[in-house]
């Protein structure tokens, strides 16, 4: 193998490299697997095309405008592989790590940069293919023009759409490389700003899109209108609906306009990379340093203050662990601007199943309190707070605290966190589903309880399986088994809440005695976690 091949070999196998250990600390217990990776985002992106083609393709077949669903899908091509490389190409393109020791290599810079922008694209490509393939499969079994050959060129015109997200990744990792290496302290505050705008926008993005096919079914799309707006802002995606539909003229346009910024992408960061990645890792040294004052606060207030740093000031933490509050709020605020819109939707689906609107007014709140567990359950952040303290660990355990503040720390927390996120949904819901008030004092009771005891269970869970040696935080808040066992338990206890409604409705409870029973229970298991913590807890602990 040519140290080329090597080097594509070696940074492709560090994009998908998924690392989640099952057990204790022992290496053996570790799953390594890139293989697992590729199934996993096979698996999201196949079950994503499938679902969107399927319902557009029913939609746009009834109005005769198949080739929406094309452009679409083209552009969910583009959209979602440059999401998940974007940051990619700062941590492997633009990464200073060992830079001495990879730019001393019997190779030249250009073939380490080629390596791994081609490692970039190899991971788009999995992505756009995935989003492509089963989009075209839909449009030529709902009739659309061309037939199945448009299956074929899509797999073709797959390999070259590609390049898109790869070339805008490469432009945008540089620039926001380049801002927050001259920041200093600002620079994880910058990152986290660029994340969480990212995240923001495909949530709003994919509401607004599911809002539009709620329109569609109605027949009160604007078919015309969208296809003009879609050619007007980005003609492309017409040459590439015309190129998979076998015209080799503007199969060709489409190959060369994503082919010839990619190359001078390629081309420009090739004279510089050397200098970009000097630049990237040189230091600014400050010297107007300043004696003041140092506030002093309690115990507890500074171990929360200790976790709220690491979480706030770790973006890969604040957006894998806190995505579910991200999301609650804004599907909150959405059925606020969106009451119409909301109710709509709520009404269409009774409708199509038949269901009374007395019953659906009765089964609203406990379905709102299943949406609002269930999106928060997605966080799990005290489910990594004993594993990111890594190596420091003996600091917390050396302190002289007691060991019941630095639990409560780490569980108050993650309930702070949850307890705003779960108030302001509960307040919004209630002004978009016009709620009574004893339905939104339940549902904030219930809610709050669930995400005590969710905070303590992921604590708990992360006591008993640790990792405190992950080659970084990313591998801890997004592959260790106590996040993704924290999560199941979060999905079974909301589960549980809807078995026990469905019990007390059953025998005629009404939804406020439902919640005093679904309160009363979880206080119940949060005083049982609570003695688990206190004994169980802390003999883990103290052999960590």
């Amino acid at each position: 193998m040519t140290p080329f091949l090597a080097m594509l070999k070696v940074n492709f196998q560090s994009l998908l490299l998924t690392t989640m250990q099952l057990g204790g600390n022992k290496r053996k217990g570790r799953a390594a697997t890139g293989v697992a990776a590729f199934l996993l985002i096979s698996a999201v992106m196949l079950m994503l095309s499938i679902s969107y083609s399927l319902s557009m393709g029913f939609v746009f077949s009834m109005l005769g405008a198949m080739d929406l669903l094309l452009m679409i899908m083209i552009i969910m091509a583009v959209g979602f592989p440059f999401i998940f490389i974007v940051f990619a190409s700062q941590s492997l393109v633009f990464s200073t790590k060992d830079i001495d020791q990879v730019l001393s290599w019997p190779v030249s810079a250009f073939s380490v940069m080629l390596a791994r922008v081609l490692a970039l694209y190899l991971e788009a490509l999995l992505l756009c293919e995935l989003l492509l393939v089963p989009s075209a499969v839909v449009y030529a079994a709902f009739g659309g023009a061309g037939g199945y050959l448009v299956v074929f060129l899509a797999i073709v015109l797959g390999l070259f759409i590609a390049l898109v997200p790869t070339t805008l990744a490469l432009v945008v990792g540089a620039v926001v490389s380049l801002v927050v290496s001259r920041l200093g302290r600002l620079k994880t505050l910058l990152n986290i700003i660029f994340s969480m705008l990212l995240v923001v926008g495909i949530l709003v993005l994919s509401f607004s899109f599911s809002f539009s096919m709620t329109a569609a079914e109605e027949m009160t799309l604007d078919v015309t209108g969208i296809r003009g707006a879609l050619l007007g802002w980005l003609p492309p995606l017409g040459w590439a609906v015309q190129g998979m539909q076998g015209n080799l003229l503007w199969l060709l346009a489409t190959v060369a306009v994503c082919v010839v910024p990619f190359l001078a992408v390629t081309w420009l960061f090739s004279r510089f990379y050397k200098g970009i990645l000097t630049r990237l890792s040189s230091h600014r040294i400050k010297s107007d340093y300043k004696l003041r004052g140092v506030s002093a606060s309690g115990s507890l207030a500074a171990l929360l203050g200790k976790e709220a740093g690491r979480f706030f000031g770790t973006p890969a933490y604040l957006l894998n662990a806190g995505i579910g509050y991200v999301m609650a709020i804004l599907a909150a605020v959405v059925a606020v601007f969106q009451r119409s819109a909301v109710q709509n939707i709520v009404v269409a689906m009774s409708t199509d199943l038949g269901v009374p609107a007395s019953l659906v007014d009765a089964y609203l709140p406990p379905l709102l309190l299943a949406l609002i567990a269930f999106l928060c359950g997605l966080s799990t952040v005290s489910a990594s707070s004993i594993s990111l303290e890594g190596k420091t660990l003996w600091i917390l355990k050396e302190a002289p605290l007691p060991l019941g503040k630095i639990f409560a720390a780490k569980t108050g927390f993650g309930f702070l966190l949850g307890a705003v996120t779960m108030v302001i949904c509960t307040v919004l819901l209630g002004i978009a589903f016009a709620l009574q008030p004893l339905e939104m004092v339940g549902i904030g009771l219930v809610s709050l309880g669930f995400t005590l005891l969710s905070s303590m269970v992921g604590l708990m869970i992360n006591l008993f399986l640790p990792r405190m040696d992950a080659e970084n935080d990313t591998i801890i808040v997004k592959q260790s088994s106590a996040v993704l066992i924290t999560m199941l338990v979060n999905v079974l206890l909301m589960v549980a809440l809807v078995l026990l409604f469905l019990l007390l409705n059953r025998l005629g409870a009404g939804f406020i005695l439902y919640c005093a029973a679904a309160t009363s229970a979880l206080a119940l298991l949060c005083g049982v976690l609570a003695l688990m913590l206190n004994t169980t807890g802390r003999k883990l602990f103290a052999a960590l």
